[in-house]
């Protein structure tokens, strides 16, 4: 029995070899009573390797060289050093934005369009909004008119 498990555990066994000065992680193996084991960190450090004292196990240290164990490779993990690339300072693209207008027809539909740099457009480009008259009628009126226009009022028939 013990001979199959370890042919499996060798299977997928990788051997990890560290050299002295190489960072490393360390998995926390103490489990602390009243803590939630899944949201806690999993391992310390980054510790460095002082040396190989046997196949499998490492000595090693913190940053500040006080304290050294001997853990075995199981425990370890390389670590990663970030590189961090420095930003070029790009400038932001030119997006030249061209205004959108709102368009109403005759019917009162509205329609979007951007502006172009045409002369048509700018002919026919007038800002209208849509308004409901006395008679219950959708229809374009300017937003701005002379002010010595004044409109005639119509009376309002009543329906017998």
């Amino acid at each position: 029995m013990s001979e199959k498990s370890k042919k499996r555990f060798d299977k997928n066994r990788q051997q990890i070899d560290f050299s002295p000065g190489d960072l490393v992680y360390l998995r926390k193996s103490n489990k602390k009573v009243g803590l939630s084991e899944k949201l806690l960190p999993q391992y310390s450090g980054p510790w460095e390797i002082v040396m190989k004292t046997a196949p499998n196990n490492y000595q090693i240290t913190n940053h500040t060289r006080k304290k050294m164990d001997i853990v075995n490779v199981e425990r370890l993990k390389r670590f990663n050093k970030r590189v961090d690339e420095p930003i070029e300072d790009m400038e932001p693209p030119q997006v030249e934005f061209a205004p959108e207008i709102e368009i109403i027809n005759e019917r009162g539909e509205r329609k979007f369009e951007t502006l172009q740099e045409d002369d048509e457009i700018k002919d026919r480009m007038e800002i209208t909004e849509k308004f409901i008259d006395d008679n219950d009628q959708i229809s374009l009126k300017p937003l701005f008119e002379p002010e010595n226009i004044k409109e005639k009022k119509k009376p309002i028939e009543k329906e017998k």
